[in-house]
């Protein structure tokens, strides 16, 4: 999205000219970080050039011909243990409206497609709407909303936002897909601006029952200064990045070099001289190279070079590689498979950073998450948050153990559990952690529940038919 496809958003009709100040600003805010976000996203798909320090490569052969997933797994290594598994009341209680919510919207899918993006810019916004008297929620990235935060920028919570509500064709832009609804957020207010014409837009003002913001900010290592959060993908990871690329790059020169074998012919007459001149490929192609005396009885030296080892690249790859697991705690083997393989304690060990990392992002995120549940709940019941039970105010948001981002893992502890507390194999817990789907579950508790059925009305009428012996 290009600046001219916002262009006359800030005058859209309807708006107070404190509104349209706040558009303003937050245009510049997208402004600010366009360029930034496009860099990171480069990155993190391997779309980058890489320049050779001023070495007879071309810096567009070394973008076109290889790229390092590392800054991929500098994300995803980390979303993988971020995993919201839904959300859980205290004594028990099940609240019916939100978990209608939370299948409508699919949340649980939603945070995990957007989390990596989170990671990338630093930040992802949900939003929250009212459609049909029912909650609404869609997940943006840092490149289809933007945002400032509040007054206390310690709080995470966003102050003012636009999002990206819907693209579509016009007449006046051909082809090309432009936003045609932007959904501008305040504390109290969503305004709907539609695209009515070419630079033309018009506000819709709802105005809420509370003095809250309807969009919410999912931040990676904020701070008082970068409220909304910091990238996985650090200087750090980008200047290793380009040595990798570097370094591997050299690594095929090297071995291209040396795919033909290379030879070096001393003491040749001017004419054996001339005849491998002329006739260079022929010889590289040859199994026999044959030479006559000259006078004086001599043969020419010949010599063939050894190949060069790939083994110095491969060693200065393994120490970038090291280098960017101490920068991101990105386990060795998500980066380079160096044949040496370690126990599972090593393993564990070496992600231990990782697992930090998600415990701080997951401490996070369940607040903002929560906070979410709220509203939404405040939203079905057309009330506001405050007005909520006591018993929906317990909401908070569940997320799966960082130490076992895996279903092998959860399973494998899940079934050690069991043994040790054998009452939890008669929980759905235990049916979801071993590996079960919601619609599974469903159909083993049918089952189970036919099961015991038919087995007490077989320990019924044997009882029946004892007593009816022992009365006979």
């Amino acid at each position: 999205m290009s600046h001219y496809d916002f262009q006359g958003l800030a005058d859209a009709r309807g708006l107070s000219s404190e509104q349209k100040a706040t558009v303003q600003r937050l245009l510049e805010v997208r402004r600010s970080v366009s360029g930034r976000n496009n860099v990171l996203r480069a990155y993190y798909e391997g779309d980058i050039e890489v320049d050779d320090f001023g070495i007879t490569v071309e810096s567009s052969y070394l973008a076109n011909d290889f790229v390092c997933h590392w800054p991929e797994r500098a994300v995803s290594s980390l979303a993988d243990r971020e995993r919201f598994d839904g959300f859980v009341f205290e004594d028990g209680y099940t609240d019916k409206v939100l978990e209608s919510a939370f299948k409508a919207n699919n949340l649980a899918s939603a945070y995990a497609r957007y989390n990596d993006s989170k990671l990338m810019h630093g930040v992802m916004f949900a939003c929250v709407n009212s459609v049909g008297g029912l909650p609404q929620v869609r997940f943006h990235s840092a490149e289809t909303a933007w945002a400032e935060p509040d007054g206390n920028y310690d709080s995470g919570e966003v102050g003012a936002g636009i999002a990206v509500a819907r693209q579509g064709r016009t007449k006046w832009t051909g082809k090309k897909l432009v936003p045609v609804q932007v959904n501008f957020y305040e504390k109290g207010r969503v305004t709907v601006l539609e695209l009515i014409g070419q630079g033309k837009w018009a506000a819709t003002v709802h105005d809420l029952p509370h003095d809250e913001c309807m969009m919410y900010a999912f931040v990676h290592k904020s701070t008082g200064t970068k409220p909304f959060g910091q990238s996985r993908i650090t200087k750090s990871v980008m200047s290793l990045t380009r040595a990798a690329v570097r370094t591997t790059w050299h690594m095929e020169l090297s071995g291209a070099f040396y795919a033909m074998p290379k030879y070096a012919a001393l003491g040749l007459t001017e004419a054996q001289f001339k005849a491998m001149v002329e006739n260079k490929p022929k010889f590289y192609i040859d199994s026999l190279m044959l030479f006559t005396r000259d006078k004086q009885g001599n043969v020419p030296d010949l010599r063939q070079f050894s190949g060069n080892s790939p083994q110095p690249f491969i060693d200065e790859l393994e120490y970038y590689a090291g280098q960017f697991c101490g920068a991101t705690g990105v386990p060795m083997s998500s980066l380079v498979d160096t044949g040496h393989y370690t126990s599972s304690d090593a393993m564990a060990a070496a992600a231990n950073g990782l697992v930090i990392a998600a415990k701080d992002d997951i401490q996070a995120d369940t607040l903002t998450l929560t906070r979410m549940a709220l509203m939404m709940m405040a939203v079905t019941g057309n009330t506001t948050v405050d007005k909520l039970t006591d018993e929906q105010k317990t909401v908070t948001a569940h997320f799966l153990d960082p130490d076992m981002p895996s279903r092998s893992q959860l399973a494998d502890s899940t079934l050690k559990n069991i043994s040790a507390f054998p009452w939890l194999a008669d929980t759905d817990l235990a049916l979801e952690r071993v590996g079960f789907e919601q619609a599974d579950i469903m159909r083993v508790r049918r089952a189970r529940d036919s099961y015991t059925a038919s087995q007490t009305l077989d320990a019924m009428l044997a009882q029946a038919v004892e007593q009816s012996e022992g009365g006979e």
